[in-house]
């Protein structure tokens, strides 16, 4: 099972039609969550085996941060963003043919249990952010 979190909408139309894609082709099916409410999260973390995230610009990275939290394997661009967040993540190309091979091959890491999750480089205290500015 494939999920992502993605508001369904106007807003992300090549995202949608990426996602039919796949589901049209009848080999995957990705699920798309739409946005979740955050008591959902630990839940949707503690059915996953891996996140992967493909985001060339990222403003925090609060799912890879979540994702290391809840002890998951993370698959990520190699952008220094991500690297300032976690160490030992399995990094990979945002280009298209070099992406889809990367992520072939850690699915079968992943499946034969060769992947570890990461280790944080900072510490998540969005929770105590909110608090103090509510």
């Amino acid at each position: 099972k494939r999920s992502v979190t993605n508001p369904d909408d106007v807003r992300y139309p090549s995202l949608i039609k990426a996602i039919n894609e796949i589901n049209d082709d009848g080999k995957h099916t990705v699920y798309n969550l739409d946005i979740i409410d955050k008591k959902m999260v630990p839940e949707i973390y503690a059915q996953s085996r891996a996140v992967i995230t493909l985001s060339s610009k990222e403003s925090f990275g609060l799912s890879l941060i979540e994702a290391a939290q809840s002890n998951i394997p993370v698959i990520a661009p190699n952008m220094p963003y991500v690297s300032s967040i976690l160490q030992g993540y399995y990094p990979v190309t945002i280009d298209k043919d070099t992406l889809i091979k990367e992520i072939n091959d850690y699915s079968k890491q992943l499946l034969s249990g060769d992947l570890i999750p990461p280790q944080l480089v900072i510490i998540n205290e969005i929770e105590k952010l909110v608090r103090q500015n509510n």
